[in-house]
Parts: C-alpha cells; sequence; structure tokens
C-alpha cells in the first residue's frame, strides 16, 4: 500500500511524540514547549520574555500580518501546558462565533500537530470552544458585545485573559479591566489586550497602548514578520496599488502600519438633502405624517468644548426600519453642569432614557459625571 509523503511525515511526528511521552510526562511537555517557542519569530518571543520578567498587562498593537493571533494560539497552548486543575485561560471577541473564527482552527492545528488529544488527554469541545487538558485546566472562548458579559471571569482562578481585536470594544474596556482584575490576582495572571489602531486617537485603547493603567506596549507590523508567507513590503505594495492609496491615507497607516491616526472618512457621514430629507406631499421639508410620541427615541452625544457640543435625537419607526432627526443643537465652550443640565431638558422632552455618548472623543468626564449624577 502506497502512502502519501503528508502521511508518512504524520506517522513519524506520531512515533516521536509517542516516544518522549513514554519518557516522561515533564519530558514531553518540555519538548513541546520547545518546540512552539522555536516557531516564534524575534517580535514574538519578546512577549514571551516579558511574561517572564513578571509583566502582566500588555497592549500589544499590531498592523494586519503581523502575528498577532499566531502568537495569542501558541501562548494559550504555552499557558495549558503549565496550568492546573480549575484554573482558566480566557480569549474574548466579540461573539463566540467570531472567536472561533479567529483562534479555532489555530488552536485546533497546534493540538493535532503536538499529539496533545493522544498523549496528554487534551479534550477539544469544538461547539462551545473549549479546551480542558489533562490536569483539569480549562480554555475558553467568550463573546463580548455587552456590559453584561464583562463579568464573565469572575469566580474564575484566571491565569491567561486574552482580548483580540481591541479596537473593537472600546466602551467596554475599562468595565472589563476592573471586572477581571480579581479573577488574576490570585496568580499573577497575564492580561493581554491584542488589536490594531482605532479609528479615532484617543480612548481607552489608546491609552493602554501608551502606558496607562499598569499596561506595557508591544507592537510590530507586517515588516517584521519573517513567518508571512510573503514579503510585508510586497503586500503593502499591492494593497496600495490595488486601493489607490497614498502613503499618507489613514486606512494604510493604521492597518498596515500600526500607527495611531485620525480618520475623518470613519466618523462623519455627507449630508445629502434628497437622500436625508423627509419631505411632504407638497415636497416641503418636514417629519413623517405619521410622527408622534409613540416613536422610539434616542438622544446621541458628542462632546466638546472648543468644537462644539452636539445633541441629536433619533425617532424610530416602531412598525417599520424608518429613522428621522427629529432634533438638533449645538453649543460651545460649556461648563460645569450645563451640559447635564441640556441633556436632562433634552431627555424629558422626549420621553425616553435612551442616551448615548461619544466616550472615546473628550467626552469621558462627561459621560461618567452624567452616570454618576443620574444613575441609569
Amino acid at each position: 500500500m502506497k502512502h502519501s509523503r503528508a502521511d508518512i511525515r504524520r506517522e513519524l511526528r506520531r512515533r516521536v511524540f509517542a516516544e518522549l511521552r513514554a519518557r516522561g510526562i515533564e519530558v514531553f511537555r518540555a519538548a513541546v514547549r520547545a518546540l512552539i517557542l522555536a516557531t516564534l519569530h524575534e517580535k514574538q518571543t519578546g512577549i514571551i520574555s516579558a511574561i517572564a520578567e513578571g509583566i502582566r498587562y500588555f497592549a500589544l498593537c499590531c498592523s494586519r500580518r503581523a502575528g498577532k493571533t499566531n502568537l495569542l494560539a501558541k501562548l494559550i497552548i504555552l499557558t495549558l501546558l503549565d496550568t492546573g486543575h480549575n484554573q482558566a485561560v480566557f480569549y474574548i471577541a466579540q461573539t463566540l462565533k467570531i472567536g472561533k473564527g479567529l483562534i479555532w482552527a489555530e488552536l485546533v492545528k497546534l493540538v493535532k500537530t503536538y499529539e496533545l488529544e493522544a498523549n496528554l488527554g487534551w479534550k477539544l469541545r469544538e461547539n462551545t470552544g473549549e479546551i480542558v487538558t489533562d490536569a483539569g485546566a480549562m480554555f475558553f472562548i467568550v463573546g463580548l458585545n455587552t456590559q453584561g458579559q464583562v463579568n464573565v471571569s469572575r469566580g474564575f482562578d484566571a491565569v491567561l485573559f486574552l482580548i483580540d481585536e481591541t479596537q473593537e470594544y472600546e466602551h467596554l474596556l475599562a468595565p472589563t479591566l476592573t471586572a477581571v482584575g480579581p479573577a488574576l490576582s490570585g496568580r499573577k495572571g497575564v492580561f493581554i489586550a491584542a488589536g490594531t489602531p482605532g479609528y479615532v486617537p484617543s480612548g481607552t485603547w489608546q491609552d493602554w497602548c501608551h502606558g496607562a493603567d499598569g499596561f506595557t506596549h508591544f507592537g510590530w507590523t507586517v515588516l517584521d514578520n519573517p513567518k508571512n508567507p510573503r514579503p510585508g513590503q510586497e503586500v503593502i505594495d499591492e494593497e496600495k496599488r490595488n486601493r489607490g492609496w497614498t502613503d499618507d491615507n489613514p486606512e494604510l497607516q493604521r492597518e498596515w502600519y500600526g500607527r495611531w491616526v485620525a480618520d475623518h472618512s470613519r466618523l462623519c457621514a455627507e449630508f445629502i438633502a434628497e437622500r436625508n430629507s423627509c419631505r411632504d406631499e407638497r415636497g416641503a421639508l418636514g417629519l413623517p405624517d405619521d410622527y408622534g410620541p409613540h416613536w422610539r427615541h434616542v438622544v446621541a452625544i458628542d462632546p466638546g468644548y472648543n468644537d462644539l457640543f452636539a445633541w441629536v435625537v433619533i425617532a424610530k419607526d416602531p412598525h417599520s426600519d424608518r429613522c428621522v432627526v427629529v432634533h438638533a443643537e449645538e453649543h460651545a465652550k460649556l461648563i460645569g453642569d450645563e451640559p447635564i443640565e441640556i441633556t436632562k431638558r433634552i431627555v424629558e422632552a422626549y420621553g425616553t432614557n435612551l442616551v448615548v455618548c461619544d466616550y472615546s472623543a473628550g467626552g469621558k468626564g462627561f459621560y461618567e459625571t452624567f452616570n454618576a449624577t443620574y444613575g441609569q
């Protein structure tokens, strides 16, 4: 019976790892650790060294194709090899489905490559995105897209907490850090927030990348990743040609060079009267005839001082997908409780408790003060 080269390689690998396991479980674990570490590039090993030195909070801000998720997958396996009974490792994504799409295939590949199921009895539960090791350690993929999910680690003895695509969770980062801290404290667990720069060069994620809250920044780009199938510069040059980008394009700077730059194209939409206005049968501007208090109202706030402090009220038809702006106002150089009083007036006028605020664009002080004063 003729065997393919792939079959022969798999069989040789199986025999090698079986022999290592026969020499003892610690010999096997040590060999797997060494083999995984040997696959990391220089920038990735810097994270491993920093963890060994006792650094616990990391802001890992990279470009696309820099090897970030590959590092996180290998770090998960390395941690699970050394993790004991009822200790936990968490990987956070926007949803369980997205998290599995980002990391699960990488983890399965590593478990299969190093024969961890056959030789250590690790169990993979694909439907829930979980791994249970021979020592009773646990790995979880968790979705984080609502305030209620920030407490997912409470009650666990956590040793590693990873957030991937951190730029997507700006409004949940501060409460998540507060909730996770106690779970990591018992064993001096590690917290890694990984992602690319956000659209706005401000906020919690950028603060972490600049050393806030005890975070240490690490970052590199596709240009630093020798494991990428193609040279990094070749990839970037192709993107520039295909997208028609110049060197100062904010998406190029953010996604491929890992730089924090303002991207105003992501912050506003052009108003076109014919597209964005409501008109009656005579063509005059106005609200829909059936608009009334029964529509669902949301107050949106964009804080500012030298720039205008703006409020917009959006109304949603409860019986269709129609949305209209029913009120807008703006003020400059407000001080003290003036923004809070204006917000209170608008909320009462439209009978709503649905208020959203641009927390990242200088609005943290207003946001925290408003919530402290008026609760929910």
